[in-house]
Parts: C-alpha cells; structure tokens; sequence
C-alpha cells in the first residue's frame, strides 16, 4: 500500500488590506471669491463611503444652509479636501462642469 503525504499552502490576507478605500469629505466650499459657503454636508452625502463619486457643480446641488447662491451674479467653484485611507486630497472644479473625485 502507497502512502500519499498532501501538502496544502494557505494565504492569508488581512482584512485591511483586502478593503477597498473610501472618501471621506474633511472640507467643500462653494462661491467666488470671499462669497463663499460651506457645503461639505451636501459633498460628504454624495461621496463619503464610496471608492468615487460624481455629481454636477451648480447651485442646485448645494441646498444646505443660507444663501442658495452666496455670489449672484459671479462664476462660482468648488474647492474640496477630502481623504481617501492615509491619502489626502484637493480638488477644483468650475460652475456647471461634474465633479468627480476619486480614491487612487
């Protein structure tokens, strides 16, 4: 009777790193200028949690807090920090262009 001796390899790979990075949205600022308003609250509901995210930049977008518009008349952007694990990020974006971040 032959005897057959089985060898199994068994690769273990940690939870974290197995886990894909998410957005998480530190600060968004929309306006021209000095008019501007904080609208993280908006930006962090459309990207926190995923891998990307990607919305329109308008006034439409940005509804929490007062004014809708904090620079009638003006050409308005987005400015955005945001993380993505230990990686930190800074984005700009125009008026009426999509915005869309992403975790690298």
């Amino acid at each position: 009777m032959k005897r057959m001796l089985l060898i199994a390899a068994v690769t273990l790979i940690p939870a974290a790193a197995s886990a894909q990075a998410t957005l998480a949205i530190s600060q968004a600022s929309w306006g021209y200028a000095g008019e501007r308003k904080n609208v993280k609250d908006d930006v962090a509901k459309l990207c926190d949690g995923k891998a990307s995210c990607k919305f329109k930049v308008a006034n439409e977008t940005f509804t929490s807090g007062e004014p809708q518009d904090p620079s009638p008349g003006n050409p308005k952007g987005l400015i955005v920090r945001w993380k993505c694990g230990d990686a930190d990020g800074r984005d700009q974006f125009p008026q009426n262009k999509d915005a869309e971040l992403k975790c690298k």
